[in-house]
């Protein structure tokens, strides 16, 4: 038997607001996720680098990819990539900050 959970238990605690308007036009869509600011030591520990990242359900914000913006709590974001995480419940959202 399958193990089914509903995928905004794991939103419900952590997650914040995330607000898009397609650029291409319409509605503007809203959703959960999990936002984090990881550091990532690169060239030998000579530079740190902060990528921006968004963990959310893979139906939401459905045709949000490379170069729309995203608004977190009043900032602007731009999308560098988005991909399905293992079973594909889940999708990374890659981010820059405006």
């Amino acid at each position: 038997m399958a193990l089914v959970e509903p995928l905004d238990v794991f939103m419900a605690d952590f997650g914040t607001e995330i607000r898009w308007t397609p650029s291409a036009g319409g509605a503007m869509q809203i959703a959960q996720a999990i936002f984090e600011r990881p550091d990532e030591n690169m060239l030998g520990d000579r530079v740190r680098s902060r990528e921006y990242q968004l963990t959310l359900r893979s139906d939401r914000l459905q045709g949000c990819d490379t170069g729309e913006t995203v608004v977190i709590s009043g900032s602007n974001y731009t999308v560098r990539e988005s991909r399905q995480l293992e079973d594909g419940a889940f999708k990374l959202i890659t981010l820059s900050k405006v």
